[in-house]
């Protein structure tokens, strides 16, 4: 089948949907009309990339159509039921267009003067005075697990490495992993939620609590895979959570702080000035009057 130009199918569109007999409507054919709104085919352009198929652009055109006509009976049914009072938008609009231009001033305050740097000294202080905001809702552990096949070599090697508190441990364990692990963590000074490792390792238990009480060390095999688990060190929740946990958080903490400051430092610089120029009056006395 031949192609049309994409002009030609808003014009069988249009006829599809309404018959038009004016001069005007020829040049800029009505593609749908809900009472005396009209939506004109000029309405519609662009909406159609370049090379898609006529179906295709006549599909796109027609659910562009659709939703035009929904929202005008929707529209209709609305300023027949809404009172004057919910009518009138001009006041929330202004509101709205205030608030965002009000924002985007103060936005670009911060982005020009916000100091971004977060010393630890400051997270740490902030960590030692507001404790009492950091209890832990999920228990964490410092774990080290491995991750391999029952055919991989030099499995006591493995169970040593992993028991082992020697430096040099870690980076042969390391090596070791990579020739042989399928999936591995050896991160033994960062902390991870409990529930986040049972999703690498299929650890059963229904008591998280007593299960890391009772286990530094286990072996475990599941489908084709062994896994050989060592547990650092745990937190169970309710207990404060570690700093190194929660030094992101504090620094976004004290990053809006600053923010904050910043503008209240702007608004009051802002008024002060303004009084100063005598830029405004405010017609109340002291009575309120």
């Amino acid at each position: 089948m031949m192609a049309r130009s994409f002009p030609v199918l808003l014009l069988l569109l249009s006829l599809v949907l309404v018959r038009c007999t004016d001069k005007a409507s020829e040049q800029d054919p009505v593609i749908a009309e809900v009472g005396d709104h009209r939506l004109l085919a000029s309405a519609v352009k662009g909406i159609v990339n370049r090379g898609t198929s006529p179906e295709d652009s006549l599909r796109i055109v027609r659910d562009f159509a659709e939703n035009w006509v929904r929202q005008q009976l929707l529209l209709g049914i609305a300023e027949k039921r809404l009172t004057q009072d919910e009518k009138d938008v001009e006041k929330q609009l202004q509101e709205y267009r205030t608030s965002l231009l009000i924002y985007g001033l103060e936005s670009s305050v911060i982005r020009e003067k916000l100091d971004t740097l977060v010393s630890n000294e400051e997270i740490e202080t902030y960590y030692r005075e507001n404790q009492g905001n950091f209890e832990l809702k999920e228990n964490i552990v410092r774990v080290l697990y491995v991750k391999v096949s029952p055919e991989t070599p030099q499995l006591n090697r493995l169970r040593q490495l992993l028991r082992s508190d020697d430096d040099g441990a870690i980076l042969e364990l390391e090596e070791y992993c990579a020739a042989y692990a399928v999936n591995y963590y050896l991160d033994k000074d960062s902390w991870l939620y409990f529930n986040d490792l049972l999703k690498e390792i299929p650890i059963e238990t229904y008591n998280q609590e007593s299960f890391l009480r009772n286990n530094r060390y286990i072996e475990l095999r599941s489908g084709e895979y062994l896994y050989f688990v060592r547990f650092i060190d745990f937190l169970v929740r309710e207990s404060l959570s570690p700093l190194s946990l929660e030094t992101e958080r504090i620094r976004n903490i004290l990053l809006n702080r600053r923010k904050l400051a910043l503008v209240n430092e702007f608004q009051q610089e802002v008024f002060r000035k303004a009084m100063e120029e005598g830029a405004f009056k405010i017609h109340i006395d002291e009575n309120g009057q």
